[in-house]
C-alpha cells in the first residue's frame, strides 16, 4: 500500500495562499500553535510566496499527484496519509485527510477511490488488515461520519458532517471541540 501525503507537500505553502481559511475556529483549535502563529504572520506568508523555490516545490507536488493517479492505474492500494500533527505542523489534524481527499481527485481518482483510499485501504495499513475496520459491515467498528452532502458529488462535502460515531456510540461534537 502506498500513502503518498499530498498534503504534506503542499502545506510548506498552502497557507500562505489561502490565509482566509486560517479565521476557521475549528482549524484554528487543530493547528499547532506554533504553526498557527507563523501562518498567522503575513510577513511570512509573504517570503513564502516570493521565494524563489515555490516554483519548484509545486512543481514536485504536481508530480507526486501524477504519481498517485499512475498507482491507481497500475493496481496499487493507495491509503490516505497526511503526517498530521507535530511531526508535521502545517497539517493540522482533521483537516489534512480531507484536504488530501480533496487532492487525489484533482490529481484524477474518482471520489469513491478516494474514499476506499481513506477508509478500506488506509485502515489495512494501520491494522494490518484487522477485519474490524475500513468497511461498513455487521460486526465491525462502528466508526463513521454521517454527513449532510454526499461526498460523490464533491468530495469537499466530506466536511459538511453532521455527526460523528466512534465505538457505536454518537460523539457529542461541541464536546470535542469546545468553541469558547
Amino acid at each position: 500500500t502506498f500513502s503518498p501525503t499530498l498534503t504534506n507537500i503542499e502545506a510548506g505553502w498552502y497557507w500562505a495562499e489561502h490565509p482566509e481559511e486560517l479565521e476557521d475556529v475549528e482549524l484554528r483549535r487543530a493547528f499547532e500553535p506554533e504553526a498557527l502563529e507563523r501562518w498567522s504572520d503575513e510577513g511570512y506568508r509573504e517570503s513564502v510566496l516570493t521565494n524563489e523555490r515555490l516554483v519548484h516545490r509545486k512543481a514536485r507536488l504536481e508530480r507526486a499527484m501524477a504519481f498517485v493517479k499512475t498507482m491507481i492505474e497500475a493496481g496499487v492500494s493507495v491509503a490516505v496519509g497526511t503526517d498530521s500533527g507535530a511531526s508535521s505542523w502545517n497539517v493540522p489534524m482533521g483537516w489534512g485527510t480531507h484536504r488530501e481527499l480533496q487532492m487525489y481527485v484533482a490529481a484524477g481518482l474518482t471520489p469513491m477511490q478516494a474514499i476506499v483510499a481513506a477508509t478500506s485501504a488506509g485502515a489495512q495499513l494501520l491494522t494490518q488488515n484487522d477485519a474490524d475496520y475500513g468497511t461498513l459491515e455487521p460486526g465491525r467498528a462502528a466508526d463513521l461520519l454521517l454527513l449532510n452532502a454526499d461526498p460523490l458529488d464533491d468530495i469537499a462535502n466530506t466536511l459538511d458532517i453532521d455527526r460523528v460515531m466512534q465505538g457505536g456510540q454518537w460523539l457529542d461534537r461541541g464536546a470535542l471541540m469546545p468553541m469558547d
